[in-house]
């Protein structure tokens, strides 16, 4: 059976024409998340991830090209967004792990608490929007797309501010970089 055939049933909520697409596509969806990810465990997830929001976009599923392509597409953003968020989330963990106290404080954790407190500084200087869209970005990890939603802008605007708050950390962390 076509793909658009297939999608135009899904949409319809037939749930074998999602079966079919499911069983046809699910080894290549796999073999690309595990492709960027390397993992297939996270692979697995991933690629469960993408055809549950298949089945539960249904209603609102628009694709413009063929379904293979979409569905690599997909998986290629997953993957890469999985990579990314679990990055920031290694980098947030690396941020709090101190190295054990002798006699008081060590060297490096004074450091830590002098480079927390300049960037706390730092981030209060900026003026508004730039200092929410900044705090948006960096504190609740959320991404461009998502600020500018938030906000009600447009995803340049998100990406001006944020360029102009790290031009000003540069330049008041200069020492520290």
């Amino acid at each position: 059976m076509e793909d658009f055939i297939l999608i135009d049933r899904i949409k319809a909520d037939d749930q074998n024409a999602f079966e079919t697409v499911f069983q046809k596509y699910w080894d290549m969806v796999l073999s690309v998340c595990i492709k960027y990810t390397g993992s297939e465990e996270d692979a697995k997830e991933l690629t469960q991830d993408i055809f549950y929001s298949i089945w539960t976009r249904r209603a609102d599923l628009t694709i413009k090209t063929n379904l293979s392509a979409y569905l690599h597409q997909s998986a290629k953003n997953k993957s890469f967004n999985f990579l990314r968020d679990r990055e920031r989330q290694q980098a947030k963990l690396s941020l709090v792990a101190l190295p054990p106290l002798v006699d008081g404080y060590s060297a490096q954790e004074i450091d830590l608490k002098e480079l927390r407190l300049m960037l706390q500084q730092t981030t209060n200087k900026l003026i508004e929007p730039g200092k929410g869209i900044f705090k948006l970005s960096r504190e609740e990890s959320l991404s461009h797309r998502e600020i500018a939603l938030r906000m009600n802008i447009s995803v340049k605007t998100v990406e001006y501010h944020i360029g102009k708050a790290l031009r000003h950390f540069k330049t008041q962390l200069k020492d520290y970089l």
